[in-house]
C-alpha cells in the first residue's frame, strides 16, 4: 500500500506545473492564501540557480518520500496527500525548473528530464493500459526534454537518450539508433575532456553494434 501510494504521489507531481485546481471559491481567503504562497516559493526558486534548485527538489521529494514510508498505517494517505508547505515548495520549484527548460535553459532542461525519469520508472512499474498511457507519456516528455538538453551539447543528456532507445522507453528499442547517440555522446564527452565519459559511450555503442564503424574509430584514436 505504501509503494502504491507513493506512485500515485509521484504520478500527481510528474508534471510540475500543473498546480493543483481549487475547488472552492478562488477568491476566498484560504485560495487567495494559497496562491500567494505559490507565488512567494516560486521566487525563493528564481533566486537558486539551476543545479541549486535540482538539490533542494530532491531533498523535497526525498522528504516527502520518507514521510510516506515512516507513516502509520491510519496517517499513510493523508501523508500522501495532504499539501504541507513541503509540498508547495516543491511544485513551485519544480515549475521554475520546467519554465527555465522552456526558455531554452539546457541545464534545466537535464535536470527536469533526470527528475522525470524516476517519475515514468514508477508508472512503469504499474499493471494496466491506463499506466501504460502515462508511462508512455512521462516518456516521450523526458525524450524531447534531453533532447534539448543535448542540443546544448550536454553529453550526460545525450547518452540518457541512447538509453532510451537502448531500454525501449517511450520509443521503439533500436540497438542501432541507440549506438548512435551513445557516439554522438561520446563525441560530446571528448569536446569536454571527459576522456572516461567517453570511453564508457563508445563501449555501450559497441556492445549494442559491434561492428559500428564510427565507434570503432573513435576508441581506435582514443586508445591511441
Amino acid at each position: 500500500m505504501k509503494i502504491l501510494l507513493i506512485t500515485l504521489m509521484v504520478a500527481a507531481s510528474a508534471h510540475a506545473g500543473e498546480k493543483p485546481e481549487f475547488k472552492y471559491d478562488l477568491n476566498s481567503p484560504e485560495a487567495l492564501a494559497a496562491k500567494a504562497k505559490y507565488a512567494s516559493y516560486e521566487r525563493d526558486g528564481q533566486a537558486l540557480q539551476t543545479r541549486e534548485l535540482y538539490k533542494e527538489l530532491e531533498r523535497l521529494d526525498a522528504a516527502k518520500k520518507s514521510r510516506i514510508a515512516l507513516a502509520k498505517p491510519e496517517e499513510i494517505f493523508a501523508a500522501a496527500f495532504v499539501m504541507n508547505d513541503d509540498d508547495m515548495r516543491a511544485i513551485s520549484y519544480a515549475t521554475v525548473l520546467q519554465k527555465r527548460s522552456e526558455s531554452g535553459d539546457s541545464y534545466a532542461s537535464f535536470f527536469y528530464a533526470v527528475r522525470e525519469w524516476d517519475f515514468c520508472q514508477r508508472m512503469q512499474q504499474q499493471t494496466g493500459d491506463v499506466w501504460a498511457k502515462q508511462a508512455s507519456e512521462c516518456w516521450r516528455n523526458v525524450m524531447s526534454t534531453f533532447k534539448k538538453a543535448s542540443d546544448g551539447q550536454i553529453a550526460d543528456a545525450t547518452f540518457n537518450i541512447a538509453r532510451l532507445y537502448q531500454n525501449g522507453f517511450g520509443v521503439t528499442p533500436s540497438k542501432l539508433v541507440a549506438a548512435e547517440w551513445y557516439v554522438k555522446s561520446a563525441n560530446q564527452y571528448t569536446k569536454q575532456n571527459d576522456r572516461d565519459e567517453a570511453l564508457t559511450a563508445v563501449e555501450s555503442a559497441l556492445n549494442l553494434v559491434p561492428d559500428h564503424p564510427a565507434a570503432l574509430r573513435l576508441r581506435k584514436a582514443m586508445l591511441k
